[in-house]
């Protein structure tokens, strides 16, 4: 990438971090993968600002949370399948879809 390109980035992360308490429902899933990848915005920006290459312009949860992981669960993919009953689980407590653009200085 070249000086001052943009990275824009969406995922699912977490609203709170767990801090090595993962609720009891969500335990059943919570997969070393998953604890290596949703974090919350607060994890995020603290690794992002650590870069001395990179300035984090803005991190926020998006709006679409909700519609996003519908359409996901809602897909053919096989790890949406497998994803439809960690969601249940959930129930709209934990999970966030983050978002974060940033500039490369």
């Amino acid at each position: 990438m070249k000086k001052d390109g943009i990275i824009a980035v969406a995922m699912p992360g977490l609203r709170k971090e767990f801090d090595g308490n993962v609720p009891d429902v969500m335990k059943p899933f919570w997969t070393e993968e998953v604890n290596d990848t949703f974090h919350d915005m607060d994890w995020w920006q603290s690794l992002w600002g650590r870069s001395g290459n990179i300035t984090l312009e803005s991190c926020f949860t998006h709006k679409c949370h909700d519609i996003a992981w519908k359409d996901w669960l809602e897909c053919d993919n096989p790890y949406a399948k497998g994803d439809i009953k960690m969601m249940e689980a959930e129930g709209g407590r934990y999970f966030s879809t983050l978002g974060m653009i940033a500039k490369l200085r």
